[in-house]
């Protein structure tokens, strides 16, 4: 019953989305990179679809709900289908390290002094 569920709700998704999800469950390994994605959907790699893929990602976590998580540690690469709570876990630990790195340019990019600066 679950699963005639699951594939009526991708189903109701617009189609790139249900090719992405397509793609991300039906993966030969857990991770799937975003260039075997790319490559599965005959689309080119290249930045603007790179950008492309991980705005289909985002929709796809944030409006429609979807438990895709991603890994950049060296063994584990890729987007994959949360599954269990260490995945939600390792996802979680990604984007808090992708913040992290993210904060620390805003915060070396606030401390440079340019030399006609105004104050506002």
């Amino acid at each position: 019953m679950v699963k005639v569920l699951e594939k009526q709700r991708v189903q109701e998704l617009p189609t790139d989305h249900r090719q992405v999800v397509d793609v991300i469950t039906n993966a030969p390994n857990k991770y799937i990179t975003r260039d075997k994605v790319l490559r599965q959907l005959r689309l080119e790699i290249n930045q603007g679809n790179y950008r492309w893929l991980a705005s289909i990602i985002n929709d796809l976590v944030l409006r429609f709900k979807y438990p895709i998580g991603s890994c950049r540690t060296r063994d584990k690469r890729g987007y994959y289908i949360i599954t269990s709570k260490q995945d939600k876990d390792e996802a979680i630990n990604t984007i808090e390290s992708i913040i992290k790195g993210n904060i620390k340019r805003l915060e070396a990019l606030q401390s440079i002094e340019i030399k006609d600066e105004k104050d506002d």
